[in-house]
């Protein structure tokens, strides 16, 4: 569980690459196949989902990183946190990430 300093730390962090990738946040939730008031409250870190708050950080880091660029560091959302949230939350597999990339480009 973040602190409030901590979410609001990812909120900005979530919000940067949302802004770098050029995608906005109904494409990200066309993507992700997930309602556009989850992945808002994802980007809000409030009142969401601890697996939705990684599937928008994972899918914004694919779409970064699959344009040429890098994505950006997250303070609380790491890789040296990633196999715990995995154990909690069933954040999804790098495979599903990159299917949901491909549905977002089609839209």
């Amino acid at each position: 569980m973040l602190t409030p300093t901590e979410r609001e730390r990812t909120r900005v962090e979530l919000v940067r690459e949302l802004a770098v990738s050029g995608w906005s946040a109904a494409r990200v939730a066309t993507a992700l196949d997930m309602p556009e008031a989850r992945v808002l409250a994802a980007l809000a870190v409030t009142d969401a989902l601890p697996g939705d708050v990684w599937a928008v950080r994972d899918l914004l880091a694919a779409v970064i990183g699959g344009e040429g660029g890098v994505p950006g560091t997250y303070t609380h959302l790491g890789e040296g946190a990633r196999s715990a949230a995995d154990g909690w939350f069933s954040l999804r597999t790098k495979a599903q990430i990159d299917e949901a990339v491909h549905r977002g480009r089609a839209t």
